[in-house]
């Protein structure tokens, strides 16, 4: 008698989220559907964008990607695939499920989640249509919750013909947010993830921006007119996408990003007065389109605290660009310069090369603005020196490749 082709497949469990950071509730839950469900092999796959949280700061790519290795490296029926990552977009459940069983038609796919997730699943993006080409394992996160799971897996399997294993063991209740929570406060979080997890947070100093830190930069974001947050959203996106590309630290690029025009548009008063308060040089003062750059890295760092200084310059020289500039301050820089609402003489040329040659989009952007500054009757002497020594540099740097 032939073998049942469904019989012979393997069984493979996908699991799929941030991942910002792994721990032990998600390997737990890995554990038991290799045990309950019979599963061959749960695949993590960590999230370029998980929907749901769009509207915050996550781990850079590969920080969580590690993470993920290091804790499953214990199991050799887990693996750790980075395909909704290199896809470089919105990860949506059905999109990545689709294309794994075009791609792998011999095995039998399984979406594990949380028993929350499953009473919402309908309401996902083609949630519905992913119940028809899926199926599902289930953990349980409250003891007391398996009659109302069980009433709600036979709806869904009598309408979708899903099968749908709902698991004995109960998830444990650990949340990556609160394990971000307890690193915030410099609690412990031994009890929540791995041992390699947890060094290699502290090592990279992952998840240790303070919470008051962040406050204070949303509502700097959100005290902007809307006119200047839009075009600050413009700046943080290209900014993200040239870091990606260029191989820099995405958040360190989308935080300096967010953060280089706080103090554009300010009153000329009280620029001038946050001038001499941080004691600035007197060429800042009745000087805005200067200014505002070196006010909003002087707030960061002695306001704020922070103490990366490629975040700080970034910001510092973003208007005028200067010599020898890092990499993340060149991204910050040229994408102020080439965001989407700009609109100039010859910015698409600069965009176009921005995403070939960074250095040489500079380049164009500095020669670009020295150009139009003695078009309107700006002498050498006038423009700022920055501005001109970052000019020379990158035409030094063009001659000697």
């Amino acid at each position: 008698m032939p073998i049942d082709s469904e019989v012979s497949k393997r069984r493979i469990g996908i699991m799929g989220g941030t991942f910002d950071p792994v721990h032990f509730g998600h390997t737990l839950l890995a554990e038991a559907a290799l045990n309950e469900a019979g599963l061959d092999e749960v695949i993590f796959m960590p999230a370029y964008i998980q929907p749901f949280k769009r509207d915050r700061y996550i781990a850079d790519s590969r920080d969580r990607l590690r993470m993920l290795e290091l804790a499953t490296s214990y199991e050799e029926r887990f693996t750790v695939s980075s395909w909704e990552l290199e896809q470089e977009n919105v990860s949506y459940t059905y999109d990545t499920i689709e294309s794994f069983i075009q791609n792998n038609p011999d095995q039998k796919i399984f979406f594990i989640m949380g028993s929350d997730a499953m009473m919402k699943i309908e309401r996902w993006k083609r949630g519905k249509e992913l119940l028809g080409i899926c199926n599902l394992v289930v953990g349980k996160r409250e003891a007391g919750d398996r009659v109302q799971l069980e009433e709600h897996a036979k709806r869904l399997r009598g309408a979708f013909g899903t099968e749908i294993i709902i698991l004995e063991k109960q998830m444990r209740p650990i949340s990556s947010t609160m394990v971000r929570e307890r690193i915030t406060a410099g609690k412990p979080i031994t009890d929540m993830v791995s041992p390699l997890v947890e060094d290699y947070i502290y090592e990279h100093e992952l998840y240790i921006k303070s919470k008051e830190t962040e406050k204070r930069i949303e509502e700097c974001f959100f005290g902007m007119t809307e006119k200047r947050r839009l075009h600050t959203e413009n700046v943080v996106k290209v900014a993200a996408e040239l870091a990606r590309l260029y191989g820099a630290d995405e958040n360190k690029a989308k935080l300096a990003a967010k953060c280089h025009d706080f103090f554009r548009g300010k009153d000329i008063e009280e620029i001038n007065s946050l001038v001499r308060h941080y004691g600035l040089s007197e060429k800042y003062i009745d000087n805005p389109n200067l200014a505002h750059g070196k006010l909003a890295a002087e707030f960061l760092e002695n306001d704020l605290g922070t103490d990366d200084n490629e975040i700080i310059d970034a910001v510092s020289f973003h208007t005028t660009g200067r010599r020898d500039m890092s990499l993340i301050e060149k991204i910050v820089f040229i994408a102020d310069a080439i965001e989407a609402k700009r609109d100039y003489p010859g910015v698409e040329e600069i965009r176009v090369m921005a995403y070939k040659d960074i250095d040489k989009a500079c380049k164009m952007s500095l020669e670009r603005t020295i150009a139009h500054l003695r078009e309107t009757g700006i002498t050498e002497e006038m423009i700022d020196r920055d501005t001109i020594d970052a000019y020379e540099y990158f035409k030094e740097q063009e001659k000697e490749k």
